[in-house]
């Protein structure tokens, strides 16, 4: 009678899933306008993100989708910024919520961009959005090997 534990096994794997999965219904925790600065010798997207959450972002991740007449990705850039709060001992402190602040990406050649917030890590870990682009991993990554780090440094 090994079905019936395979089955409650599985079951508490899907409700452990459940349980950490991003909430992709609730409205994003940070908004996100573009404007293009052309004025330099590359063009620039310039990020305006606001941090509407009711906890400090400790990381967030964009894509920069540029798209063919055909609607089809021709294509995808992603950029990424973590903060001390991954304990990193470089850059900013996280970014509080009601914060405001910019961030500049020298943009591909080419046609419109089009740009969509795709994760958002929050100091307690927590998360939001489709991480298509696989960032969670490399934040968690991060902070994982900061606090080793750490360990290493106390012994």
């Amino acid at each position: 009678m090994k079905f019936p534990w395979v089955l409650l096994a599985m079951g508490g794997f899907l409700c452990a899933v459940a349980a950490v999965a991003p909430q992709e219904t609730q409205p994003a925790p940070v908004s996100v306008s573009m404007r293009v600065d052309a004025s330099g010798t590359a063009a620039k997207a310039v990020l305006e993100l606001q941090n509407v959450a009711d906890k400090p972002v400790a990381a967030y991740a964009v894509r920069l989708i540029r798209r063919g007449e055909d609607g089809k990705a021709l294509s995808i850039r992603t950029h990424s910024a973590a903060t001390r709060s991954l304990g990193l001992s470089v850059g900013r402190a996280s970014f509080q919520p009601g914060e405001k602040w910019t961030d500049t990406i020298d943009l591909p050649e080419g046609g419109p961009v089009e740009v969509k917030l795709d994760l958002v890590l929050f100091e307690d870990g927590t998360h939001w959005g489709p991480n298509k682009s696989g960032q969670l991993e490399r934040f968690l990554g991060m902070r994982d090997g900061a606090r080793l780090e750490r360990e290493a440094a106390r012994k």
